[in-house]
């Protein structure tokens, strides 16, 4: 199996770079947009430049985040241009003979690119049930009013302390629980500010400056004290106190 993965895959993944004194340039730019493909395998670089100008042909259905790393592309390929006389040369994002499950795993997800929220979710120190729901409250996946009525299980998406639409977001951001919980941490301006709670987890982080890692912890245990607390409201009709 590994050999077929190694011989079949691998190859129609490697990634292209001239062989000209810009090698390191074209890999970095390679590796800062990594969510492009080529339209076909056998692309090259070369072919890419024609009547003087850039011409990029890529895969014909690209995703949003693909949309602007090509934007972000072409503002960059302007300033180069690739030297005739030397051929292309194909070069492995991790040379051989370091091949591994986890280069193979950064392979067959969205071409090498993770998440970036995985990092602050996915740590041995946070308990597994605060994991799953950070994990799905990132991703929109919680059982939340609006979801419900997206699955035709309710007909009211509000939220029943606000008058608001009630998402994950919602829920750990900018409801009335959230308000008060935030508040006494001197975050809410930076909760009421940030367009996701993903983003305002990468804004706590970042503002903090912390090299202790411990932000992702206290944020998971504050956001699933939050959907315990709508839960206790909805189901036991309890109001706990934040």
């Amino acid at each position: 199996m590994t050999n077929w993965f190694r011989g079949r895959y691998l190859k129609h993944t490697v990634q292209l770079l001239p062989r000209s004194s810009d090698t390191p340039t074209w890999k970095l730019i390679i590796s800062q947009f990594n969510t492009l493909s080529a339209a076909t395998q056998d692309c090259t670089v070369d072919s890419q430049f024609t009547q003087n100008s850039w011409h990029v042909k890529l895969h014909p259905n690209l995703s949003y985040q693909a949309e602007l790393e090509l934007h972000s592309l072409m503002q960059i390929l302007h300033r180069f241009s690739p030297i005739p006389e030397t051929p292309d040369t194909r070069v492995l994002l991790h040379p051989a003979p370091k091949f591994s499950t986890s280069n193979a795993y950064q392979l067959l997800t969205y071409h090498g690119t993770l998440w970036k929220p995985t990092e602050y979710v996915w740590i041995h120190t946070i308990p597994q049930n605060c994991k799953i729901f950070l994990w799905l409250a990132f991703k929109d996946r919680l059982n939340t009013k609006a979801n419900m009525v997206n699955k035709c299980w309710s007909k009211d998406p509000h939220c029943p302390l606000c008058p608001a639409l009630e998402s994950a977001d919602h829920i750990i951001q900018r409801c009335k629980n959230a308000n008060s919980l935030w508040e006494k941490m001197n975050l809410l301006h930076l909760a009421n500010h940030s367009e996701s709670s993903s983003a305002f987890l990468q804004a706590v982080v970042d503002r903090n400056h912390s090299n202790r890692g411990i932000e992702p912890i206290w944020f998971a245990a504050c956001a699933y004290t939050l959907w315990k607390a709508r839960n206790n409201m909805i189901f036991e009709r309890q109001n706990d106190n934040l």
